[in-house]
């Protein structure tokens, strides 16, 4: 029989992979962003020291945006890519490099959907977030029973338990 206790197995169990997961994933694309966020420091810096921090000419405004699409391109990427890796760890009893590996490449073969898939989950989260915070209570049940139903379409479900 399953209790509430259960709901956090999964992290008392793998809390190391799960946690080597995360920290990998987010220096990985701290370090995808450095190109473009070097590109809007050095922008915004010369645009203070040029005009006084008062007036944005169209070369800095093009800049700024190149450097911020340099930083949003792999965060958008490493993020649609790596998304399943932690029901991996947990669900596959992976460890976090084989979870990220794989969630990687099977993503790869359907980024695309994989990507507009979250962004209507986000979407359907912010509809509940605008709607005074209450929607959210909806919405965000929603959103991880989709994640969930995406996760075991693209990785099949979890075999029963024998009795």
């Amino acid at each position: 029989p399953t209790e509430l206790g259960d709901l956090l197995n999964g992290f008392r169990e793998r809390f190391v992979p799960l946690m080597l997961c995360y920290i990998v994933i987010v220096i990985f694309t701290l370090m995808a962003c450095i190109p473009g966020g070097i590109i809007v420091g050095i922008t915004a810096v010369s645009l203070g020291l040029s005009h006084g921090g008062t007036t944005m000419t169209v070369m800095g405004a093009m800049t700024l945006a190149a450097g911020v699409l340099l930083m949003l391109i792999p965060i958008i990427f490493l993020s649609v890519s790596w998304v399943f890796s932690i029901p991996l760890i947990v669900d596959k009893q992976l460890d976090f490099w084989e979870a990220m590996k794989l969630s990687y490449n099977t993503v790869g073969k359907h980024r695309f959907a994989v990507f507009l898939f979250l962004v209507v989950i986000w979407l359907i989260y912010v509809a509940g977030f605008l709607l005074c915070l209450i929607g959210v209570l909806v919405t965000l049940p929603l959103a991880v029973a989709c994640y969930i139903l995406a996760y075991e379409e693209i990785f099949g479900p979890r075999p029963a338990p024998s009795a």
